[in-house]
């Protein structure tokens, strides 16, 4: 399930899953991918205590991840039944509101500290972004198929992260996990510390760059299971 759900995640936002979502993680958090999701070990702060972490916010509102699925909608009075078909078992609804992104500034300064410090493991890496939502609704199918039953307005509230109305929605199928008006952080951006080629200015010089280490994106796929 924690392996699908982070593929997911991957496949949809091109991000790192946080799991469980809504755990706390921040901006300048370090630590390893495991089971296709972001495992935190500590913050940067643990080894360079008097750096300043600047960042910048950007609101966008709504999103929605999918697994790979069809679906059916069937209408009987005001009630609305919605059969979902997965490709896959361990089926992914998220459905995110009030979304908000915190990204890392001053990247490079903070690369040049964390090099400097002997203590440091150069196979983690650095939370650099971070995907949090004012409300969530996951939903994760244990098998291929799982329906949704209820009245239309709480049904479509549902699906698109409100949470005030879901008593009045049923889940029929295996559910592998659920959670209903969470909030906090679902995804991350992942930079990772680099020693850095000689620049083309330096070589056409003979000079080599010293001491020339940045923090690089990590973009590497999460496979599919």
């Amino acid at each position: 399930m924690k392996k699908n759900y982070g593929h997911t995640i991957w496949k949809m936002l091109r991000e790192y899953a946080i799991w469980q979502p809504g755990d706390i993680v921040a901006l300048g958090d370090f630590g390893v991918i495991r089971d296709n999701c972001f495992e935190r070990i500590g913050n940067i702060r643990d080894y360079i205590s008097d750096t300043e972490i600047k960042a910048k916010a950007n609101e966008l509102g709504e999103v929605s991840v999918r697994s790979d699925y069809d679906v059916e909608r069937s209408n009987q009075k005001d009630i609305v039944n919605l059969n979902y078909q997965f490709k896959k078992n361990n089926g992914v609804l998220l459905s995110a509101r009030e979304v908000q992104v915190n990204t890392f500034l001053e990247l490079q300064k903070t690369a040049r500290l964390i090099a400097a410090e002997e203590r440091w493991d150069r196979s983690w890496f650095v939370v650099t972004s971070v995907r949090t939502a004012g409300r969530f609704v996951l939903v994760i199918s244990k098998d291929l198929n799982m329906s949704i039953e209820g009245e239309a307005n709480a049904v479509d509230e549902f699906l698109e992260g409100r949470s005030d109305n879901a008593s009045a929605v049923k889940l029929t199928g295996a559910i592998n996990l659920k959670i209903v008006g969470g909030n906090g952080p679902l995804s991350v951006r992942l930079h990772q510390l680099k020693e850095q080629g000689d620049s083309f200015k330096h070589l056409e010089h003979g000079v080599p760059d010293r001491n020339a280490w940045v923090l690089a994106p990590y973009m590497n796929a999460i496979p599919e299971e």
